[in-house]
């Protein structure tokens, strides 16, 4: 693990930054900088967002001193994850696992669950595609967010509003996994 100085010394160079560019953006001496770099010091907690956001780090990595990176992954659309923000609505998705924040909330991956009668897919194949549809509630205070297709290379994702229809149209070909996300009762999955 690293401290926190060569955390701000790598992060700095990465983004191409000196000392004393970095220091006036945070309207501070390039000794302060070089200061925090050698460990004589740490930033003040009230640098701390600003510093992250010029360095493209959290707060809480820079002061553990820890970026963990992820190892290399060949980005399977297979290991997709989805996050889902309870307070906003905002979906994200990310292939592999990452750390996802909204409304100042850390997200967690959520894991699909096997469809109930409530969310259960209906998949008929017309006009040489397969249409996908869900008999669930579409109001504004229960309804899909998103309708997804995913598959080893690709993922088709519909958006879905209250007061529409819950449906995707989806080509024939193909295996995967047909995802889809409720505003109350989380991710639903079935296979293809």
């Amino acid at each position: 693990m690293d401290t926190t100085g060569e955390i701000i010394r790598r992060l700095r160079r990465e983004k191409g930054l000196t000392q004393l560019a970095l220091a006036n953006l945070l309207h501070l001496s390039d000794r302060t900088v070089s200061k925090w770099e050698c460990g004589r010091g740490l930033p003040d907690p009230g640098l701390l967002p600003e510093l992250a956001r010029l360095l493209g780090a959290g707060a809480e990595e820079l002061l553990r001193g820890d970026l963990r990176e992820n190892p290399p992954q060949g980005g399977n659309m297979k290991n997709l994850k989805c996050y889902f923000c309870p307070h906003c609505g905002a979906v994200g998705f990310s292939v592999p696992e990452m750390k996802h924040s909204c409304c100042g909330r850390i997200l967690e991956p959520l894991a699909p669950q096997a469809p109930d009668a409530a969310h259960a897919f209906h998949i008929e194949v017309r006009d040489g595609a397969r249409q996908v549809t869900l008999d669930h509630p579409m109001d504004k205070e229960h309804h899909l967010l998103m309708l997804a297709f995913v598959s080893g290379e690709k993922c088709l994702l519909f958006r879905q509003y209250p007061e529409w229809e819950a449906r995707a149209e989806l080509p024939l070909r193909g295996h995967g996994r047909l995802l889809a996300l409720c505003s109350r009762d989380g991710l639903f999955e079935t296979r293809l």
